[in-house]
């Protein structure tokens, strides 16, 4: 990877971080959420982006949108914090990605996505639909063939 490759990658991060953060801030805001929300992005965008990162970074065809990286972040938290049976974390990360697939449905027609957000949306989306027992025992993430 270039310099400038690994610069642009870094910023597309820190805006997936940025724009996460601020959802579990409003969250943190009303009481929904413990913890430090910029802290808590942090680490959501990090494991997420361990499990794919060439896709993330945009190798393997047109980079994600960050509000589908943003969206599969919550979703690989939710599952995280049902495998640690930490339930007030899963349901505020449940929380907060319901929130932002509500607001990207009413704006999707105005944001520039691509098939792969598309695929990734719809992955984050099918975390929603899991029961308790498939988010402890599946697999971290199904990535839909991505």
């Amino acid at each position: 990877m270039g310099l400038f490759e690994a610069m642009g990658s870094s910023l597309h991060k820190a805006q997936v971080i940025a724009t996460l953060g601020q959802l579990l801030d409003q969250l943190a805001d009303r009481g929904v959420l413990d913890g430090h929300p910029r802290r808590l992005a942090e680490q959501l965008v990090a494991v997420a982006w361990t499990q794919k990162p060439a896709l993330f970074e945009g190798k393997t065809g047109p980079r994600p949108h960050k509000l589908s990286i943003a969206a599969m972040s919550l979703a690989v938290g939710v599952r995280c914090e049902a495998r640690q049976e930490h339930p007030s974390l899963q349901d505020a990360y449940t929380f907060a990605l319901s929130l932002l697939l509500h607001e990207i449905a009413h704006e999707a027609a105005r944001l520039p996505f691509h098939d792969v957000d598309r695929h990734l949306l719809d992955a984050a989306a099918a975390t929603l639909d899991e029961p308790q027992d498939a988010l402890l025992h599946g697999p971290l993430i199904d990535w839909h063939g991505l």
